[in-house]
């Protein structure tokens, strides 16, 4: 794809400036510092139902200045104004369709399978690409061609754009991120991000398309599968932006993600011949991951279902509660059970408590 400018693109909604809406990137140079072409970049993006957000979207990829980006959109057949922004933007799309399919993960795994680029990713349609975060990670990858995924830290921003925390990552350890199931002792730390990272193409031909019976944690199940041979990179400044909104399906279907929580560490040490340290700490990783569950449970109102877990993490791994961010699940749920439990003020003042930790 040529250079693309915001001259270029269709005039911003009114009221709309700053990136990515009439700020560019520079031009990269067609050919890098050792003079060879930059790689190939493939970015999809599963939409549906999202047109309040994908033009903000869409140009936060197409003004990335990156020299050689192919950009693909598959859309599930939205009804909103989302087929009319995409139609806007065809001229700078590699290829754009709108029909029914299985979901997001099938989405992603279609624009994936059509994808000609030598690094892939995958941007949902409410979230954006920071300024400059392509160049930056194929710089990465040509000084370190032993890394097959590099990933970086979040901005994360509401539903007007409005930036309201940093999510700060960390150096990756493969051995970590399955012991911890996510969690943090800190607030506003990560483990690993899925919102602006690239990956070498072997990792999607080698370890197979993401799972398509997974609709939260396939990014995980990807994490995990492609950890166990690849070395990851982690780049110490912020690449993406993940918006959160009420209607963001992070936030609506909590109680899915806690099912699939448990699903993808069901697939991970259902493995033959895993690494002995994995096997070493495989109970610390299932009393955090039944942990994990039962928060998402909690916050999902499905109280009953986070108790089951809670209980399980703790017949599993009982140190798994020694640490004030994994105590306020406990504290929670019994503020919750003791006031009223599900749809009541008591449940709201739970969630708030969890929050205050």
């Amino acid at each position: 794809m040529d250079e693309v400018t915001s001259r270029d693109l269709p005039q911003p909604p009114a009221g709309k400036s700053g990136w990515p809406w009439t700020t560019n990137m520079p031009s990269v140079p067609a050919l890098a510092s050792d003079g060879v072409p930059w790689p190939k970049v493939t970015i999809v993006t599963p939409s549906y139902n999202q047109g309040e957000f994908i033009e903000e979207t869409i140009r936060s990829v197409l003004l990335q200045g990156y020299p050689n980006l192919e950009y693909i959109i598959i859309d599930g057949g939205s009804t909103d104004q989302t087929l009319e922004i995409i139609r806007k933007y065809e001229p700078w799309l590699a290829y754009w369709v709108s029909e029914r399919d299985k979901g997001q993960t099938d989405a992603i795994n279609k624009g994936w399978q059509r994808s000609t680029g030598e690094f892939l990713s995958w941007l949902n349609s409410d979230d954006l690409l920071l300024p400059g975060c392509l160049e930056l990670e194929a710089r990465y990858f040509k000084k370190h061609p032993e890394i097959g995924l590099v990933f970086g830290d979040l901005e994360r921003i509401d539903a007007h754009s409005v930036k309201t925390q940093m999510m700060i990552c960390r150096e990756f350890n493969f051995v970590d991120l399955v012991k911890k199931a996510g969690w943090s002792s800190q607030k506003g730390k990560a483990w690993i991000s899925q919102q602006g990272n690239l990956m070498r193409r072997e990792i999607f031909e080698r370890v197979g398309p993401l799972d398509t019976s997974l609709h939260f944690m396939m990014d995980w199940d990807l994490f995990f599968r492609a950890g166990l041979t690849y070395r990851f990179g982690y780049l110490r400044q912020p690449v993406a932006s993940f918006r959160y909104h009420d209607n963001a399906k992070s936030t609506a279907h909590m109680d899915w993600a806690a099912k699939e929580t448990i699903t993808v560490y069901r697939k991970l040490f259902d493995l033959p011949n895993l690494p002995v340290e994995l096997r070493l700490i495989e109970k610390e990783a299932w009393g955090n991951a039944y942990l994990a569950a039962a928060n998402r449970y909690l916050y999902a109102q499905e109280l009953s279902l986070a108790w089951q877990s809670l209980w399980t993490a703790i017949d599993i791994y009982p140190p798994v509660l020694f640490d004030r961010r994994r105590l306020k699940v406990v504290l929670s749920l019994i503020i919750a059970g003791a006031t009223g439990g599900r749809d009541s003020r008591g449940f709201n003042f739970a969630q708030n408590f969890g929050k205050w930790l």
